[in-house]
C-alpha cells in the first residue's frame, strides 16, 4: 500500500473521531446539559453537553460517510454509522477525559498546554475504541496519529485565533 492511501484511508476512518473532539469548544456556549461530568475527577469544563454533542457529531459525520460511499479508501462498512459514530467519538472523548485526569493530577491547568498528550489523546482513545469494527494494518494507526495531530495543532490555532481556544497550541 502506498503513503498517500494510507494517508486518506486513515483520515477517512477517523474523521468522525476528528469531529467528536471538535466539537466541545463549538458548543460550550450552549446552556444545555452543561453539568460537568466529574468535577474532582475532570475538572469544571469538561460537561455532558460536550460529551454528548461530540458523539452526536461523530454519528453525523459517519452517516455523512456512509452516503458519500467513498468505497475506494472505505476500511469500515458505514451502514454501520451509527456503531461507527458511538465508538469513535465515544474513544475520541474518552481519550480526552483520561488525558484531563492526569493534567489534574500534575497540576496542569485546564486550557494550559500539554504538548503531545493534547495533540494525541483523543486519537488514541478513538483507535482502542474503534477496534470491535476492525483492526486495519499498523501503518492506518500511526498516520492516524501522526496526521491528526499535526490538524491538531493546526486547528487549535486557528481556535485561538478565532476566539474560541485560549491558547494557540
Amino acid at each position: 500500500m502506498n503513503l498517500g492511501t494510507i494517508i486518506i484511508e486513515s483520515l477517512w476512518l477517523f474523521l468522525p473521531a476528528g469531529i467528536a473532539n471538535l466539537i466541545p469548544p463549538l458548543v460550550k456556549k450552549i446552556n444545555l446539559f452543561s453539568t460537568p461530568i466529574n468535577k474532582n475527577l475532570f475538572g469544571s469544563h469538561k460537561t455532558i453537553r460536550g460529551f454528548l454533542f461530540g458523539i452526536i457529531g461523530a454519528m453525523i459525520a459517519a452517516w455523512i460517510q456512509g452516503q458519500a460511499n467513498w468505497s475506494a479508501y472505505n476500511l469500515l462498512n458505514y451502514t454501520q454509522w451509527a456503531a461507527i459514530g458511538i465508538l469513535m467519538g465515544s474513544g475520541a472523548l474518552v481519550g480526552d477525559l483520561v488525558k484531563s485526569y492526569f493534567k489534574r493530577r500534575f497540576r496542569i491547568k485546564p486550557g494550559q498546554s500539554w504538548l503531545f498528550f493534547d495533540q494525541t489523546d483523543w486519537i488514541i482513545g478513538a483507535i482502542l475504541f474503534s477496534l470491535p469494527l476492525g483492526i486495519f494494518e499498523f501503518q492506518v494507526y500511526l498516520a492516524g496519529i501522526i496526521i491528526y495531530a499535526l490538524i491538531h495543532v493546526l486547528t487549535n490555532y486557528l481556535g485561538y485565533l478565532l476566539n474560541i481556544n485560549k491558547q494557540p497550541i
